[in-house]
This record gives C-alpha cells, sequence and structure tokens, in this order.
C-alpha cells in the first residue's frame, strides 16, 4: 500500500509554532517589553485555547489586569489598534504646513476611541515601536533639526496617550499613570503630563498617588503632580495645592500650584462636576480664593509674584475683588502687596469686560 504524503500549509505552520511558543501565563508578558513582548503576545494570541486561558489568568493588580483586557480585545478585533499609527498630526508632510509647525495628537487620538486597554498596553510596552508615519522629511533639514523632530513626534504620541487615558474613565487609569510618571526611562515632560493626567481621571484613588508623588519626584515632574492636583474638584485637590505652596519652594512647582488654585476657584471650571453638594463646593472655591489673597503678603520671587497676579485675575471670584480693594488701601500692606493687588485688580476689570 502506497503512502499518503499530508501537505500542510505553511500559514497553519506557523500558527502552530506560534502556538507552541505561547507563554505559560500572563506574568511572562507582564515582565516582557518591546519586540519581546510583541513576540509572546503573538504567540498568546495564536492559542487555540486563547480564552480559556485568559479566563484562567489572575488578573490582580492593574498589570495583569491591563494586559488580560488587551488580549481578549485584540483576540476580538485583531486591527483594534490600527487607529494609534500614521496619525496624520505626527506627519511632517503635514503638521510642517501648519501655522504653527509642530507635530500633535491628542484630538485626533481622542477621536479614535481606541479602548482604555490598548493605550495602557501601547504605552507600557510598545511606545517606541509604533509607526508614525511612512514618509521622511524635507530635504535640506539639518541631521539635528530631523533628530529634533522625531523627538517631538514621539513625545506628542506619548502625550496623545496619556491625556487619553486619562480622560478615558477605565477603573485601572490612574494607578497606570502614578506608574507612567514613576518611570525613569522616559522623558521627563512625559512623566510631568501623566502626573498631570492623573487628576483627569477624578477617581477616588487620584488624590492618595498624587501625594505619594509629591514628595518622591524631581521638581519638574512635581510641577506635573501639582496641575493633576489642581484637576481634582474636592477637598483633597485644595488641600494637595496647600501642602505644596507651605512644603516646596520651588519657583516653578509654586507657579503652577497657584496657578491651578486659581482655576480651581474659578467656578466655570466645575462645570464637569456633577456629583456633591453645590454649597460645599462653592465653599472650597471660596478658600482657594481666599487663600490666594492671603498669599499676596507672602515674601515671592518676582516670577512667583506674576503667576499669582494672573491666578488672583483667573479666579473671577466675587470675594477677590473687595479683598484686594482692602488690601491696596491697607497702610498696614507692604508696597509689593499692594502692587501685586493692583495689578490684579486691573486684570479683573479686563476679565469682567470680555464677553463670556
Amino acid at each position: 500500500m502506497k503512502s499518503l504524503r499530508i501537505l500542510i500549509p505553511a500559514a497553519v505552520l506557523a500558527l502552530a509554532d506560534l502556538a507552541a511558543a505561547a507563554p505559560a501565563n500572563i506574568d511572562a508578558l507582564v515582565e516582557a517589553r518591546g519586540a519581546d513582548y510583541v513576540a509572546l503576545r503573538d504567540a498568546a494570541l495564536a492559542r487555540p485555547d486563547l480564552k480559556a486561558w485568559l479566563a484562567a489568568q489572575p488578573a490582580d493588580g492593574w498589570r495583569r489586569a491591563v494586559l488580560v483586557e488587551a488580549l481578549a480585545l485584540r483576540a476580538d478585533t485583531p486591527q483594534i489598534d490600527a487607529p494609534l499609527r500614521h496619525l496624520r498630526g505626527l506627519d511632517p508632510a503635514v503638521y510642517l504646513q501648519n501655522r504653527r509647525p509642530e507635530p500633535v495628537a491628542g484630538r485626533e487620538l481622542a477621536a479614535a476611541r481606541v479602548p482604555a486597554a490598548i493605550l495602557m498596553e501601547c504605552y507600557w510596552k510598545t511606545v517606541d515601536r509604533v509607526s508614525l508615519h511612512d514618509g521622511g522629511y524635507p530635504d535640506g533639514l539639518s541631521p539635528e533639526r530631523v533628530d529634533a523632530l522625531a523627538a517631538a513626534e514621539h513625545l506628542a504620541f506619548r502625550s496623545a496617550l496619556l491625556m487619553a487615558i486619562g480622560r478615558s474613565g477605565h477603573a485601572l487609569a490612574a494607578p497606570f499613570l502614578a506608574n507612567a510618571a514613576r518611570d525613569d526611562t522616559a522623558p521627563v515632560a512625559a512623566r510631568s503630563l501623566a502626573a498631570t493626567a492623573i487628576g483627569d481621571t477624578q477617581s477616588r484613588a487620584a488624590a492618595g498617588l498624587l501625594r505619594d508623588l509629591l514628595g518622591r519626584v524631581a521638581p519638574p515632574i512635581r510641577a506635573g503632580v501639582v496641575h493633576g492636583a489642581g484637576k481634582l474638584r474636592n477637598e483633597d485637590g485644595l488641600d494637595l495645592m496647600m501642602q505644596t505652596l507651605a512644603d516646596f519652594d520651588d519657583p516653578g512647582v509654586r507657579q503652577v500650584a497657584l496657578m491651578s488654585l486659581g482655576a480651581y476657584a474659578n467656578a466655570r471650571t466645575w462645570g464637569g462636576v456633577r456629583d456633591g453638594d453645590a454649597a460645599h463646593q462653592a465653599h472650597l472655591r471660596e478658600a482657594a480664593a481666599m487663600l490666594l489673597v492671603d498669599s499676596v503678603s507672602a515674601p515671592w520671587a518676582p516670577a512667583v509674584r506674576d503667576s499669582l497676579v494672573q491666578a488672583l485675575a483667573a479666579t473671577q471670584h466675587a470675594s477677590v475683588a473687595p479683598a484686594l480693594r482692602a488690601l491696596e488701601s491697607s497702610p498696614n500692606a507692604s508696597k509689593t502687596a499692594r502692587e501685586i493687588a493692583a495689578q490684579a485688580l486691573a486684570l479683573l476689570e479686563i476679565h469682567a469686560t470680555r464677553v463670556p
């Protein structure tokens, strides 16, 4: 009897090889990054028992939970991350023609509505491997200029991911962003923005995560922490900004704290807050406004004084102008305090004459 030769298609053999290389559990994926992660992820996705395997994985902690969710999404929609590639705002052929020739991607990525777990997976595991555009750069640019543009594109992409994650409403966004803020392999600007995005989550965990970061990171990243605290429309946000002014003397950080207080005291910035007691929220805004007024007499550096003037004007709070007028005319106030009060009053009048 003749033997039969069965020809197996190469694609089937390739899938079998991938499945054979699949990680034993999700922890292997947690530890891997870059090309190693992509290889393990593809091998896991090739498993014939993928759904059962995912269901059996421990999902404790944000790391495992994010990857389990991301793999499940990829299994259902293999090209789910396609909108992350070749964003027009990162293509030099597009953005170099704009009035402000710099790469941007925030609105474009937000409009793509990619699930937050995929965004987190991309930022954490493969952010430096994403193809941002197909084309090169215009002729005549120096190598230094090309390098600067490439770096700006990657930072803009990171920033867009972080902003989208912060506003996603995902339950794991805040701890993920706190980890991104602590990542000393990432650009400082991205780490600072990650801290700011924690405030965008408005989660119950946000204040604790920001407070933990406040004393652990360098001033440029601390400024992002304070900015994030200023986005929290609750008592914790106010406490964190007050703590910053009391405990840290870095001028840049203090400037951010003052400007954040000014925005916090403005009722218009509370438009998206639907929960909570309205009277208590009004009390918090007045407390922030009066803290700024009380700060006028402090011995600030010149740059910080300028930020204080801007912050007082930004409050648009009814109690600020009378308090500043009293301070401006007080014989007990210092010359500097009277000057700050006068400058802030002038700005408040300008703001009041503007059409809303």
